[in-house]
C-alpha cells in the first residue's frame, strides 16, 4: 500500500511538471506572435530628384511612386517632388523582394522608371518632352527564340531612340510603332499589353523613351 502511494505521488509530480512545460511553451508562442504583430516594419528614406533631360531642369509637382511586392501584398509609397524636383519616400527594407521594387515618376501621362537606390544613395529619374516624329528611332538588334517543345517562336526587338524626346504614337488602335510580321505569320500568341495586329503589321502603341527599349511577340 505504501509503495502504491509513492507511485501515485510520483505520477502526480510528473504531470505537474509537464503542465508547467506546456504552459511555458504556450506563453513563448504567444509572446512571439505579439512581437510579430507589434514589431514595426524596418524602413529607410529613399531620396532622389526628377530632372527633365530635354529642358535640362528639375521638375516640380511630379508624382513619384515606389511599388514593393511584399508577402502580405503590394505596398505603394507615394510622394510629390518639391520645387527643386526632390522627393523622399519611406520605403520598406526588403533585399529579397521578388520581383524587385519599382520606382516610377509620372510626367505628361507617361511613366518613367527610376533605379531604387540602396539606403543612403540618391536616385535620379529622368523625364522628357515628347514628339510624334519617329526619325530618331531604329532597330538596334533583334533575336528569335524557338521552343522546340511547344513549337512556338518569340521575336525580340531592341528599339533605340537616339533623341532626347519621348516618341508618342497616338495610343489608340492602329497607331504606334509598326513592326512587319515574318512571312507566313498571321496571328500572335503573346505580346506586351496594348500591342496588337493591324492587318499584317504588328503595332506597338507604347511611348518610346530615349535610350533602348524592348518589344516582343510570340507566334506558332
Amino acid at each position: 500500500m505504501r509503495n502504491q502511494t509513492l507511485k501515485t505521488n510520483t505520477i502526480t509530480s510528473h504531470t505537474s511538471h509537464l503542465t508547467s512545460h506546456h504552459l511555458f511553451s504556450h506563453i513563448l508562442r504567444l509572446t512571439s506572435c505579439l512581437l510579430l504583430i507589434f514589431l514595426p516594419t524596418l524602413t529607410f528614406a529613399l531620396t532622389g530628384q526628377v530632372t527633365n533631360h530635354t529642358l535640362l531642369r528639375p521638375e516640380a509637382n511630379i508624382p513619384v511612386s515606389y511599388i514593393h511586392h511584399a508577402a502580405s501584398g503590394v505596398i505603394i509609397v507615394r510622394d510629390t517632388t518639391d520645387q527643386q524636383g526632390h522627393f523622399t519616400l519611406d520605403v520598406p527594407v526588403d533585399p529579397s523582394a521578388d520581383p524587385p521594387p519599382m520606382l516610377i515618376a509620372r510626367y505628361n501621362n507617361i511613366d518613367y522608371p527610376g533605379n531604387p537606390a540602396p539606403n543612403g544613395d540618391t536616385g535620379e529619374i529622368p523625364v522628357y518632352e515628347t514628339t510624334d516624329q519617329d526619325t530618331a528611332l531604329s532597330v538596334a538588334s533583334h533575336h528569335v527564340l524557338v521552343d522546340l517543345n511547344t513549337k512556338q517562336a518569340t521575336y525580340i526587338l531592341i528599339i533605340k531612340n537616339s533623341s532626347n524626346l519621348t516618341y508618342i504614337t497616338g495610343g489608340d488602335h492602329g497607331h504606334g510603332l509598326e513592326l512587319p510580321l515574318p512571312d507566313g505569320v498571321t496571328e500572335i500568341l503573346r505580346a506586351p499589353e496594348g500591342v496588337h495586329l493591324h492587318g499584317n503589321v504588328l503595332v506597338d502603341p507604347r511611348p518610346i523613351i530615349p535610350g533602348q527599349s524592348q518589344s516582343f511577340f510570340s507566334f506558332a
